[in-house]
């Protein structure tokens, strides 16, 4: 297999679940380095459907990729301290 093959077997969403930033920069390091292609949830894990290409979990749709990528930043903010550089604070109700 070579870096387009699988990159066709990706969403091509650019997600970054797998590690890296793009689906092509996935699919090289699977050719080059030999990543394990089990790391793109999108990817059947079955060895039959991804060595075919025909059988690509499309599960989330790019607009779901995006929300858990948002989600998973928004985690990592610090809201009170936000609010205090904005000269508010945090309020438990």
């Amino acid at each position: 297999m070579n870096a387009l093959e699988i990159v066709k077997k990706t969403p091509k969403t650019n997600c970054g679940e797998c590690g890296y930033p793009a689906c092509m920069a996935f699919a090289v390091a699977v050719v080059s380095n030999g990543e394990d292609l089990a790391k793109c949830p999108y990817i059947p894990q079955d060895t039959d459907a991804r060595a075919s290409g025909d059988n690509i979990q499309r599960v989330h749709d790019p607009d779901t990729v995006l929300l858990k990528t948002l989600k998973a930043k928004v985690k990592t903010v610090d809201i009170a301290e936000r609010a205090r550089r904005l000269g508010g604070k945090m309020v438990d109700q």
